[in-house]
């Protein structure tokens, strides 16, 4: 006996446009993601940290701001070490983007404090008090020059 083959029955045009519908917003919301999450990969190589006369300046989309240094306790700021105090890890994001060995945005700090944090997985950051409810929690290139020009 020969086999013999029988294809479905096609699906009404309604179903397919149905189908369409469901799927669409699916595929591009997961490019959309995609897309923004390139977007922040790229910005992260681009973060940058400026001390000027009057003014600490943190270029990064969203969560960058122009700080006048009276706003800062320049004289309490400091370099940490977060292996060493982990009081001071951001625990919790509130409000950012956290990637793979780096995080920028909004966390509480693992003892409470709100933080605009933009760092890196290693283990030291300068830790900045400000007069508002909330510390800068940084990590740049070089903390030490960074510190002593803040503290200028």
């Amino acid at each position: 006996m020969m086999n013999q083959t029988f294809r479905m029955a096609p699906l009404s045009q309604k179903a397919v446009l149905a189908n369409w519908i469901i799927v669409s917003p699916v595929i591009l919301l997961t490019f959309g993601l995609a897309g923004i999450l390139i977007w922040f990969i790229q910005a992260s190589q681009q973060l940058r940290f400026e001390v000027s006369d009057g003014h600490l300046q943190i270029y990064f989309p969203f969560y960058g701001r122009k700080m006048a240094k009276e706003e800062l306790h320049r004289d309490q700021a400091r370099i940490v070490d977060l292996q060493a105090e982990p009081a001071l890890k951001p625990v919790f994001r509130t409000n950012g983007i956290g990637l793979i060995g780096f995080g920028a945005g909004w966390f509480r700090l693992k003892n409470k404090e709100k933080a605009l944090a933009v760092y890196v997985s290693q283990q030291r950051a300068v830790y900045i008090p400000t007069r508002h409810d909330f510390v800068l929690l940084l990590c740049p290139q070089d903390p030490e020059k960074f510190l002593a020009e803040l503290q200028k």
